[in-house]
């Protein structure tokens, strides 16, 4: 007969920490809005491409990355 296995008790982390893991992610948060606000905008009025050019590139760029994030 085996013996049961022995389960430790769930535990919480401080307040500390998760301040911790929220400020850290305010950076990225900061790259993403700057993302999505002007990096369309920047290459149809200051490169001069097509805006549906440029939606088309972005979502394939997303595309390829939800592919291969799990990956890495």
């Amino acid at each position: 007969m085996t013996a049961p296995l022995a389960i430790p008790a769930a535990r919480r982390l401080g307040a500390r920490s998760r301040w911790s893991f929220g400020l850290g992610s305010i950076a990225y948060g900061v790259k993403d809005s700057g993302f999505a606000t002007f990096l369309l905008l920047f290459y149809n009025q200051v490169i001069g491409l097509p805006a549906g050019l440029v939606g088309v590139a972005i979502m394939a760029a997303l595309v390829v990355e939800a592919f291969v994030d799990p990956l890495v």
